[in-house]
């Protein structure tokens, strides 16, 4: 798994003191956090969302496409 930049993942403790520096952050690129210093959840922007959910999506399709072509 490849390592993160330390300014991209924040302890939970940390985010409840100020989650909008963190929110506004997530607009550039994914905040990991943390919890018992394991990665724990994510903070994305919406687009970030929305680009990672028609990714799946078309991966899924192709998936799909090829399983009907082996059958």
């Amino acid at each position: 798994m490849a390592t993160r930049a330390d300014d991209d993942t924040v302890n939970l403790t940390d985010f409840h003191k100020s989650p909008g520096v963190y929110v506004d952050q997530s607009q550039t690129r994914p905040v990991i956090l943390t919890k018992h210093k394991r990665p724990f959840a994510a903070v994305v922007s919406a687009q970030w969302l929305e680009h990672a959910e028609a990714a799946l999506a078309a991966l899924h399709g192709l998936l799909t496409q090829r399983q009907l072509y082996l059958h």
